[in-house]
């Protein structure tokens, strides 16, 4: 069994990925394991300096390190299926998303390996619990994932679930299994590229979920946490536009729809940003 790490990285060095350095202690162990950055950057210093170190850890790893460059901002769907297309193994391999803003454990990554490597239950899916520093945000049962504070719900604990939705970070995904439903739908650019992902992976019957102990912390900046109100203002245009199409793709009720882009422009608001 392969599995294969990845990263999308925009605008930001290779140096900033927050769990860079336990990615790559766990390749040393686990000589099936490697990892794929992709680089959506535009800025022609920040590739070439990625190119660079990319290629110094391709050369200390056997060529297990490997650098994807798109040229363009082509959003997270597209980036992850061109990871996915680039991988050559046919059957017996697995993914894992590891979004550069998040700090996995050594202890999650051998706890999901030791999962996916028995996989006694036959599980397709497999994730962890994300936490923020205050509260966790993930896994919810995709009945609630419209809730906004978490210490309404019920933290999971490990074992196995029906309809959860999982956030992409720190999620692992069987590859032939995700191959057989197309990879990721590029029709979302960068929001909720997640959750219509299990959306399509429960029309497949694929509806369980497993979930694994050890620690992940994401840096999460939702729209409220955001200083720069330029940036703010971008960002909640590609939520606007992905959340309208991912109602659409789902047949969501335009009442849900309209209460998910008020609740998130009122966050904003609260934070000053106009």
């Amino acid at each position: 069994m392969k599995l294969y790490l990845i990263t999308v990285l925009y605008n930001r060095s290779v140096k900033e990925i927050r769990s860079l350095a336990v990615l790559l202690s766990f390749l040393r162990y686990h000589q099936e394991a490697e990892v794929f950055l992709v680089d959506n950057s535009t800025d022609e210093e920040i590739m070439a300096a990625n190119a660079a170190l990319t290629q110094s850890a391709k050369e200390k790893f056997s060529g297990r390190v490997h650098y994807v460059q798109v040229g363009y901002n082509a959003g997270l769907s597209r980036a992850y299926n061109l990871a996915l297309e680039k991988i050559e193994d046919e059957d017996d391999f697995w993914v894992m998303l590891a979004d550069d803003d998040t700090l996995f454990s050594r202890d999650y990554l051998e706890s999901a390996y030791r999962v996916i490597r028995n996989n006694l239950k036959g599980l397709k899916v497999l994730c962890g619990v994300v936490e923020t520093g205050k509260n966790w945000i993930s896994p919810r049962s995709m009945h609630t994932s419209w809730m906004a504070f978490s210490f309404w719900l019920r933290r999971p604990k490990p074992g196995i679930y029906r309809n959860l939705n999982p956030i992409n970070s720190g999620l692992f995904l069987e590859g032939k299994t995700l191959r057989s439903i197309g990879g990721f739908d590029e029709r979302l650019f960068l929001d909720q590229v997640d959750f219509l992902l299990m959306d399509r992976l429960r029309a497949a019957g694929v509806d369980r979920v497993g979930v694994t102990g050890g620690k992940i912390l994401q840096s999460f900046s939702g729209d409220g946490g955001v200083a720069d109100a330029q940036k703010a203002r971008a960002r909640w245009e590609i939520f606007k536009k992905d959340f309208r199409m991912y109602c659409e793709l789902t047949g969501k009720s335009r009442v849900y729809e309209w209460y998910i882009l008020l609740r998130r422009r009122a966050m904003m608001l609260a934070a000053g940003v106009r």
